[in-house]
């Protein structure tokens, strides 16, 4: 009962952090850097560099988060049904 409870806090651990930066990645920083005109999208990359830098490091970020969280759950549920857990996978 123990591994189940910490594969369960593991793969929780992964979807929070998921959670956490995905808002930040798919609405804010899209929000802020791009428009309708690809001349004010370049300026607005040029005047914001580090954010763009900062989403472009949340995107690989959250992919990370992402294989973690489909390891860990298929870690977790591996024990009620393996070829769903596969199949999840």
């Amino acid at each position: 009962m123990e591994l189940l409870r910490k594969n369960a806090r593991i793969a929780g651990f992964f979807y929070i952090g998921v959670i956490l930066i995905a808002p930040i990645r798919l609405i804010f920083i899209p929000n802020a850097l791009f428009s309708t005109g690809n001349a004010e999208t370049l300026r607005n990359i040029a005047t914001h560099a580090a954010l763009f830098r900062f989403g472009i490091f949340a995107d690989l970020w959250t992919a990370v988060l992402n294989v973690c969280l489909v390891l860990a759950l298929y870690r977790l549920l591996n024990g009620v049904n393996r070829n769903l857990a596969a199949l999840m996978v």
